[in-house]
């Protein structure tokens, strides 16, 4: 007996978003932000000098399990494998479901060429807020779906992918997890809560003990005191308001605070005492229609600069209209739903790594016996447009890719001039940006500032330039782009530690090399 038509379905696609994952991981791709480099560089050791089993922001035992396997094969990049490959099987779990789905052909072939998209662009830029929140998704959908005859191994998968963004980010499973509840309590009648009570108190288990083991583990920890100034760092600098005066330059050169925005406190000031006087002080402004405006326009300003993500965005919204077909159960769960995003977007600095999953969860809907009626013109024409933008946005990526791997090329040669054991800082460039690998055996050539700041991992990467803090440096290079046109690092460093007088300094077409010394 040949294939069923589902079956066949499902393998073909899954064939080609096998081949598009390997193809990724073979192109320059890069992560989104800092935060996973820098745990990536604690994990291998390429950053103290010695693999970490501890990573801060995911779960203890994922860090533990990295650090393990960076010790037996340093080389290979453990972090970013695990990542593409909870995305890719995450992305499995979600075609499968789509191949049982009782819908023509061409609207199962927009879906899955649209997860695609979605999946191909977190791949592009990994960045693990990502991850863990397409992992509950997939899960999540495939538990609570409506298909029968789910595989036992296809179930474990499902759990495992959960337990997988639990110890990747806890809270962008905890944010998924929210959108499918408000989903089913406007949606679905008690029976279902009924048949489902069982699925619900086992991934309730799941979450308290993946969450709160890392917690036990943490407060008993030597990282403690670290921790809680990391907390407070975070309800400061990642404040709405906060955000608002540093972007509008309300915040005065002559304080710490300048300091501490541009992510600069390696000494002991701010303290914790006066990161929770300022954390009170920018409550108090919350309550006013400016802020309501501001919240607004940091929303749009953060969507400019990722344009495909945005377009991603208003597609999902779209499909998510026409699934509604005037039923008003999914009219109140869109419009709670988008109620609740305003509200967080006013208390929180949600950027479009987040906004994303909250948009991701108006597919829900679809999974769960939502589906448009669309004609095969319409649907062909939608499909043709997403394969063009998708086209567009891999060229702008290999275009990106190829600007950054000149600029490792310049820097590679300016760090080879660079005199042995001086400190090395940048500052106006990201080290996400770099495409140079770093391990043990190739460890990184300069000091990172930001949240490692006052961490036994800042300490012990101090020690490799035979330092114990910043106030022992005596001289140092700044390694800054030519486009950068505010360079606060040597105002910090006067301003904290004495006064250092520039030298020397070296050009190339994008980077500039300033020498200085006490």
């Amino acid at each position: 007996m040949g294939l069923k038509s589902n079956d066949r379905f499902f393998i073909f696609w899954a064939t080609l978003g096998a081949i598009g994952f390997f193809t990724i991981w073979n192109l320059p791709w890069r992560f989104q932000v800092n935060d996973d480099v820098i745990m990536m560089w604690l994990v291998s050791g390429a950053y103290t000098g010695t693999p970490e089993s501890y990573a801060v922001f995911i779960h203890p035992l994922l860090s533990w399990v990295f650090s393990k396997l960076y010790s037996w094969l340093p080389e290979f990049n453990w972090y970013a494998a695990t990542w593409f490959w909870t995305t890719a099987l995450s992305y499995f779990l979600l075609v499968k479901l789509i191949s049982r789905w009782n819908s023509v052909a061409w609207i199962k072939r927009l879906y899955v060429l649209f997860l695609l998209s979605v999946m191909f662009h977190f791949c592009f830029f990994l960045q693990f807020t990502q991850v863990a929140g397409i992992a509950a998704f997939s899960s999540l959908n495939f538990w609570f779906s409506f298909e029968k005859q789910k595989s036992i191994l296809l179930n474990i998968l499902s759990v495992m992918l959960f337990i997988v963004g639990l110890m990747i980010r806890w809270e962008s499973v905890v944010l998924v997890g929210l959108g499918f509840g408000t989903f089913q309590i406007f949606t679905a009648d008690l029976t279902l809560f009924k048949n489902s009570f069982q699925k619900i108190i086992l991934f309730s288990v799941l979450l308290v003990g993946v969450v709160g083991s890392k917690y036990i583990w943490e407060a008993n920890s030597d990282y403690v005191e670290f921790l809680k100034f990391n907390r407070l760092r975070a309800g400061v600098i990642d404040h709405p308001i906060f955000h608002q005066q540093f972007v509008e330059g309300q915040i005065s050169p002559d304080t710490e605070f300048y300091f501490f925005s541009r992510w600069y406190f390696e000494a002991e000031h701010p303290t914790d005492r006066e990161l929770l006087d300022k954390k009170k002080e920018l409550d108090s402004y919350f309550l006013s229609i400016h802020q309501f405006k501001n919240s607004i326009g940091r929303l749009w300003d953060f969507q400019k600069m990722e344009a495909f993500k945005s377009f991603l965005i208003l597609s999902i919204l779209t499909l998510a209209m026409l699934s509604a077909k005037g039923n008003p159960k999914l009219y109140r769960f869109f419009f709670v739903w988008i109620a609740f995003f305003v509200l967080f977007n006013f208390l929180f600095l949600v950027q479009g790594r987040v906004v994303i999953l909250f948009f991701l969860c108006f597919l829900i809907p679809a999974f769960m016996g939502f589906r448009p009626i669309l004609s095969q013109p319409a649907t062909g024409f939608a499909i043709f447009f997403l394969v063009i933008l998708f086209s567009i946005h891999c060229f702008n990526f290999l275009r990106e890719a190829k600007g950054r791997a000149l600029m490792d090329l310049e820097f590679t040669t300016l760090k080879l001039a660079l005199k042995e054991g001086i400190p090395l800082v940048i500052e106006g460039y990201q080290e996400n940006n770099s495409g140079i690998h770093y391990s043990v055996d190739n460890p990184v050539p300069f000091i990172t500032t930001g949240w490692i700041s006052r961490s036994t991992f800042q300490q012990k990467a101090l020690k490799r330039f035979g330092l114990t803090s910043f106030s022992e440096i005596r001289e140092y290079v700044l390694l800054t782009p030519t486009s950068n046109t505010e360079i606060v690092f040597p105002s910090y460093m006067d301003y904290t530690f004495g006064n250092f007088q520039m030298i020397d300094s070296t050009q190339t077409d994008n980077f500039v090399f300033l020498q200085f010394e006490k």
